[in-house]
């Protein structure tokens, strides 16, 4: 896979369900978890769940 490929577009985030996530660890009670799909961090904070998309490194 190309390293273009690998990341993918912001539209992708939009639609994909996040229903196969890794976790990546707790905070003070917020659980992080990463999206194989998208490539999103999906942070849950009790009833409120935020994707971040990811970001492309400069270089």
């Amino acid at each position: 896979m190309s390293r273009e490929s690998s990341v993918p577009k912001s539209s992708a985030i939009l639609t994909c369900k996040h229903e196969a996530v890794e976790p990546l660890g707790l905070n003070a009670g917020v659980e992080f978890l990463r999206c194989p799909s998208c490539g999103a961090v999906i942070v849950t904070d009790g009833n409120v769940r935020l994707a971040i998309p990811p970001v492309r490194a400069a270089g």
